[in-house]
């Protein structure tokens, strides 16, 4: 009997052994813990949003997608963010660097460099940063009557970059048109205006240079025909549904009827019905400036009203209600747009691509063969406007609206030549 219950106390201990060593399993097992105390992220890279990414856990809880909102965050800084996950608020401690130099590439094997008060430009390269970038160029002669070529570019946060290339270069004193003498670009566009005689009726403009904050609006909130202008806000809602995974590239939309309208560009010539790929018709909205190729686009993301709808997410400004009915913008509207453009240009590389195609040796660029200027027009019965990014060493976005002007695409071009001269004399 009694070695009966000893055996019996033996069993129960073993079982209760059992039984917490199963809650201890269970219990680790289930924990929920944060992966690291900080998370670090280079400057421009996409964020992830998920719970996998930031918590170990097991196959108890299933993998969410937090509220990309949450981590929109796209300075260089530190964040606290807070997230529920598992019935329990977390903060998670994120920081955003930029740990990584700029790219420089070099375009062409032979170089025409031109000298302005002992600095040297030229567009034989590019460079590729998520930043504002500072970059020169020197010249070392060769024996043989080549140079070596080097291109030095500092991002603003430090990152340097030096590549060199031995090849033959041509030097060349850069002419630039001589512009009075003035303490800002308000007074310099001012003097222009009494010179060609515009006014609020005739002519609005925007102006910003990045490297020293100096911005100009001129007749900001006119309501104006937008135009072909009206293309770069639209290619940006595809880059952004893109980048968010809502729309891909290569998605098609078939061709309609209704869709067909004159203008440039070969997407009225394809037959009735044939799907043509998103990317394909925002080439020819932006380098041809193709209307049918638009309307298309236009289509796809619901029609008119709802694509009017879809462009107020880029400006802050007070938008009048034609705004949403009507292609009509402002030259506020539009700088914000162009501000969002430079300063987010990893993520419309394309856009800025095929804006450095479009209307080659025109308008903006009619202005200088020396330097990248990305670019749209827009052309309406009595409107022609032009908007753009002036890659200068110091970068800036431009709008040039000009309204009942017959000679309005001669002022797009002389007034952006008086801004390269300010812009290289600062």
């Amino acid at each position: 009997m009694l070695n009966w219950l000893k055996k019996g106390w033996g069993i129960i201990l073993i079982l209760i052994i059992s039984v917490i060593g199963t809650l201890i399993y269970q219990y680790e097992n289930d924990k929920v813990s944060v992966k690291r105390d900080q998370f670090r992220f280079e400057y421009g890279s996409e964020i992830p949003c998920t719970s996998d990414a930031y918590f170990n856990y097991s196959g108890q809880y299933e993998t969410v997608t937090f509220d990309k909102a949450l981590f929109a965050m796209k300075d260089i800084g530190r964040y606290e963010v807070k997230v529920n996950f598992a019935q329990k608020e977390y903060t998670l401690l994120i920081e955003i660097v930029d740990e990584s130099a700029p790219l420089i590439q070099f375009n062409e094997d032979r170089a025409i460099i031109y000298r302005y008060q002992n600095q040297l430009y030229g567009n034989f390269y590019s460079i590729t940063d998520g930043s504002a970038v500072e970059h020169e160029i020197q010249l070392k002669e060769q024996s043989d009557g080549t140079s070596e070529v080097c291109v030095t570019a500092i991002d603003a946060y430090q990152n340097k970059a030096k590549e060199c290339k031995v090849m033959q270069a041509e030097i060349k004193d850069l002419q630039l048109v001589s512009i009075p003498k003035v303490n800002n670009v308000e007074d310099l566009v001012n003097v222009y205006l009494t010179e060609k005689r515009l006014n609020k009726n005739s002519f609005a403009f925007f102006y910003e240079s990045f490297d020293d904050q100096e911005s100009y609006l001129y007749n900001f909130d006119r309501l104006i025909n937008a135009a072909s202008t009206i293309k770069v806000p639209l290619n940006m809602l595809y880059e952004d549904a893109y980048a968010q995974q809502k729309m891909r590239p290569n998605q098609t939309i078939s061709l309609r009827q209704s869709d067909i309208e004159t203008g440039g560009g070969y997407t009225s010539q394809n037959r009735l019905n044939t799907p043509l790929t998103y990317a394909y018709l925002q080439e020819q909205s932006i380098v041809f400036s193709d209307n049918t190729a638009t309307n298309m686009l236009v289509r796809a993301l619901g029609g008119f009203s709802a694509f009017r709808k879809q462009l107020a997410q880029y400006s802050d400004a007070k938008l009048p209600q034609a705004f949403y009915s009507q292609n009509v913008i402002t030259a506020e509207y539009m700088a914000d747009v162009m501000r969002t453009l430079y300063q987010e240009s990893e993520r419309y590389e394309n856009l800025i691509a095929h804006m450095k195609s479009a209307s080659k040796d025109e308008y903006l660029q009619a202005s200088s063969d020396v330097f990248e200027i990305a670019q749209k027009y827009g052309s309406f019965e009595e409107v022609l406007h032009t908007v753009g990014i002036v890659y200068t060493p110091k970068p800036y976005i431009v709008g040039i609206f000009t309204m009942n002007r017959e000679d309005g695409e001669l002022i797009i071009k002389e007034l952006n030549e008086w801004l390269i001269a300010y812009q290289l004399q600062k």
